[in-house]
């Protein structure tokens, strides 16, 4: 125990004694004054106000970085849509100098002259397929069947590049032409039209409206609020379409005339009512676009023949003054017609008139001027009758027929006997008619003749 405790002793005073060399050699390095705090508090400062300009020159770094992406962009922009100078280049690029973006296309060329250009040569190819459909097979009704179909015009391609704003879409294009080169100018008919009040109204004929309105299956139907053109349209194409036509039409009858002596002149008596015919009849038709140029006969079928209406007449010779002079009605022949007017003044002859023939002669009048039967008959066609306007049709037996045209006022229905000199209708400007006048028309056996060789 005694030996534990010594060496505990000793150790302890070793660990004394190294204590105290270790402070002695740590008082002799310090000065010997005392520290200097002020010193040691400003070197702190000094140290703080480096680091917050440290910490400054970071964020200018940081805002220098952002200006300078601004500005690169600005200039970017301001490069997109015009001249912009480039920071040091020291020179200016303008957008016109940029080469144009083009695409490829296909121009379509009408008789050597460029039309328009679109996508590709396929879709030219389809676009012309499409307007010959238009015009052709699109335009038949029940009954048309089509023969033939061209286009007038030489259409020619070319492979191009342009830009992509002159490139028609495929809708664009075949507006074009469907509706060809000027604006159509739109009427809506109101109470109480026709075609020749509203061509009237716009300073037109008759026949220059009716050409503008193809559409229109029949003239004499218009409805009020309908809409109609009153110009029409000249197209960048003409498609020449051949149709054949087969339509159900009726036949007239004739009326057979039988003399009695026992009856006074002027006396009719019906011996058999006559009863119309139906035929088959087939047409050639030729088209230019909506427009028909041609309407040939080519064959008749008949159906139902038709029976002839049979009257019985007084047979004694009538002497009738007509207008100055008298002559002797027998039914028919050259010579044996009375003038269906007042007046004698003709304003067109019969026969040629540039490429058109006229079928009759015009006779000048006033509008509402009695119109005269030229002889003996029975009325077989009253009413509207496309370009003849309001008409009559009389027939006076032996294959001979006459008509009045343009009338304003019908006086007469169908099957009613009239006699020379009766009035059976007034004068006008119906259908397809420049001023107000009487058609006047003779046929023998359908064929039109020249009525002066049948006046008297």
């Amino acid at each position: 125990m005694s030996r534990g405790r010594e060496r505990k002793k000793a150790k302890r005073k070793a660990d004394t004694q190294v204590q105290s060399q270790v402070k002695t050699q740590v008082q002799s390095r310090i000065p010997t004054e005392s520290f200097n705090f002020s010193a040691l508090r400003q070197k702190a400062l000094e140290l703080k106000s480096s680091l917050e300009k440290i910490k400054a020159n970071k964020l200018t770094l940081k805002a220098s970085a952002a200006i300078a992406g601004i500005a690169i962009a600005g200039s970017l922009f301001a490069f997109s849509f015009g001249a912009v100078s480039l920071p040091g280049s020291g020179s200016v690029v303008s957008a016109s100098q940029k080469e144009e973006v083009q695409e490829p296309a296909c121009q379509i060329f009408i008789d050597g002259e460029p039309l328009f250009a679109v996508s590709s040569t396929e879709e030219a190819d389809k676009l012309i397929k499409h307007i010959k459909h238009y015009f052709s097979y699109m335009q038949a009704t029940d009954g048309m069947e089509v023969v033939d179909v061209q286009i007038k015009e030489q259409i020619s391609y070319q492979e191009v590049e342009v830009a992509p704003e002159d490139i028609l879409t495929y809708e664009d294009a075949l507006n074009q032409l469907i509706e060809g080169k000027d604006e159509k100018i739109r009427y809506v008919v109101e109470a109480g039209d026709n075609l020749w009040t509203i061509a009237n109204k716009h300073g037109m004929n008759w026949m220059e409206l009716r050409k503008a309105n193809a559409q229109l299956d029949n003239e004499n139907n218009l409805k009020i609020g309908d809409e109609i053109y009153l110009n029409r349209p000249s197209y960048y194409l003409t498609v020449q379409s051949t149709f054949k036509v087969q339509a159900e039409e009726t036949i007239p009858f004739k009326t057979q005339v039988e003399r009695d002596n026992n009856l006074r002149t002027g006396t009719v008596r019906v011996k058999q009512e006559g009863q119309r015919g139906t035929k088959l009849a087939t047409y050639i038709v030729s088209k230019e676009n909506d427009i028909q140029i041609e309407n040939n006969l080519i064959d008749e079928k008949v159906l139902k023949e038709p029976v002839s209406r049979i009257e019985v007449r007084g047979n004694q010779a009538v002497q009738v003054a007509s207008r100055g002079s008298v002559a002797s009605y027998n039914g028919g022949g050259n010579g044996t017609l009375s003038w269906p007017t007042n007046g004698r003044r003709i304003t067109s002859g019969f026969g040629y008139r540039g490429r058109e023939f006229h079928t009759g002669i015009d006779i000048d009048l006033r509008t509402g001027d009695p119109v005269f039967a030229a002889g003996n008959g029975v009325v077989v066609f009253a009413g509207w009758n496309g370009g003849y306007g309001n008409l009559i049709t009389v027939d006076h037996g032996n294959g001979l027929q006459t008509r009045y045209a343009h009338l304003s006022q019908i006086h007469v229905s169908v099957g009613q006997s009239v006699s020379r000199g009766n009035v059976i209708g007034l004068g006008g400007s119906t259908g397809r008619s420049y001023g107000p006048h009487l058609h006047f028309e003779v046929r023998q056996n359908g064929s039109a003749q020249n009525p002066r060789s049948y006046l008297n």
